[in-house]
């Protein structure tokens, strides 16, 4: 499950990471940080991977950013549930942000899979990507 608030539209203090940023914490900052502070520990919480299930990366990109979710399917009284192990989100830079949609998309798995906490997991295995981009699925295809 994606935070689909994440990153659109971008929380009001996503800028303070910029070069020189002032910090101003005014209400809709402090707003958006309880929002978010709250989404992390409502379900699905991480949970820790097992040896044995199955990786799903699923991720999603917009105009200003990307998020991605490691989740895995592991087997509970014979059913198949998914946990999430980990998940990020990235704001894009100017030169990112001129990218096309589908690029944009691409741009998200590369990052993903490359992200040190995602790789020590997907390595060496066998994954699915789950991504909702027509024409990405289009070139899958």
């Amino acid at each position: 499950m994606l935070l689909l608030w994440l990153p659109h539209p971008p929380p009001p203090f996503a800028g303070l990471i910029k070069k020189d940023a002032k910090l101003i914490w005014d209400d809709d900052c402090e707003q958006a940080f309880q929002t978010v502070k709250e989404a992390l520990v409502q379900p699905p919480v991480l949970d820790y991977p097992t040896k044995d299930g199955h990786f799903v990366l699923s991720m999603d990109a917009s105009d200003t950013g990307m998020g991605a979710v490691l989740e895995q399917e592991q087997e509970e009284n014979r059913r198949l549930v998914k946990w999430v192990i980990a998940y990020t989100s990235k704001t894009l830079n100017k030169s990112q942000r001129l990218y096309c949609a589908t690029n944009k998309e691409l741009q998200a798995v590369i990052t993903a899979i490359e992200l040190h906490v995602f790789k020590c997991y997907l390595t060496g295995r066998h994954f699915t990507v789950v991504i909702d981009h027509a024409s990405v699925i289009w070139l899958h295809n």
